[in-house]
């Protein structure tokens, strides 16, 4: 029988009450328990931007890297003049479909760095 999140398992007669937590609740518990939460929060963020990127910005995707998720500010590495270009000229249409997502943390500001 399940449930939202509860499972319950009938064994010979006995019954045991088992609850399943999404993986992501507890990652931010084992990050809490190291001091590791912002870093944690960052690779989230910029996994999740980086997906994002693949399915609405395909064509940009491979030039565009979210490297760095930092109190608000994500940094995104770009791979040439062209792709930082671009990415500039959609930085306002981006952060308004950032807003929609089902974000951790809010995106408040996005910074543009070249790669080396």
């Amino acid at each position: 029988m399940k449930g939202n999140n509860l499972t319950t398992i009938s064994l010979s007669g006995t019954t045991a009450r088992m609850t399943f937590e999404p993986a992501g609740n507890f990652l931010f518990a084992a990050a809490k328990k190291y001091n590791l939460e912002s870093q944690a929060l960052a690779g989230i963020i910029c996994e999740r931007v980086r997906t994002f990127f693949i399915q609405e910005f395909s064509e940009f995707s491979h030039g565009w890297e979210p490297i760095k998720f930092d109190s608000g500010e994500l940094t995104i590495q770009v791979s040439d003049a062209a792709a930082g270009s671009a990415l500039f000229l959609r930085t306002h249409e981006i952060m308004e479909q950032l807003e929609k997502q089902e974000l951790p943390a809010k995106i408040d500001q996005i910074l543009i760095a070249r790669s080396s």
